[in-house]
Order: C-alpha cells, then structure tokens, then sequence
C-alpha cells in the first residue's frame, strides 16, 4: 500500500454505496481492497470497494477512479520529494 501523508495530498471525498447511502471526509489512502477515510468526528474508517458504487472529489464534484488516484498521490509524493 502506497501511505500518503495528508499534509502531502489530502482532498475531501464523497462515497456513493451500494446501498444508496452517502460517507463523506478527508482521504488517507487505499490497498487493494479498501479506501480509508477520516470523518466528520476524526475517526477512520474502513470502506470496501466491493461495498462502494462510486467515489467523488467534494470540492469539484470529479468522479474519482481509484487506479487514477493512487497515480495522483505518486506523482504528488515525488513531487514532494523533488521540491526538498
């Protein structure tokens, strides 16, 4: 798993279920299997793509594919790095 720290690259996600439900806050990162998310309250959570229907930026409304933000946080971390 590619660990992004959220003062790297952090952006507000909106989670559509599968069962029409809505999870909503900051992006910490994913695997293979899940996207983790901190709350409203701070907590994380755990999300399954198996459970998920689509995921979307807050603030743009942009549809998220989860292959395409694991680029994004690579390329923002490598950025990071080279900016030291």
């Amino acid at each position: 798993m590619l660990v992004i720290p959220a003062s790297v690259f952090s952006y507000s996600v909106n989670i559509i279920m599968k069962d029409s439900t809505v999870k909503q806050g900051e992006f910490i990162g994913k695997d293979a299997e899940s996207v983790y998310i901190r709350n409203s309250e701070g907590k994380a959570e755990t999300i399954l793509f198996s459970k998920i229907k689509k995921v979307f930026r807050s603030e743009t409304g942009e549809e998220i594919n989860p292959d395409a933000a694991e680029k994004q946080a690579a390329a923002a971390v490598k950025h990071a790095s080279a900016v030291k």
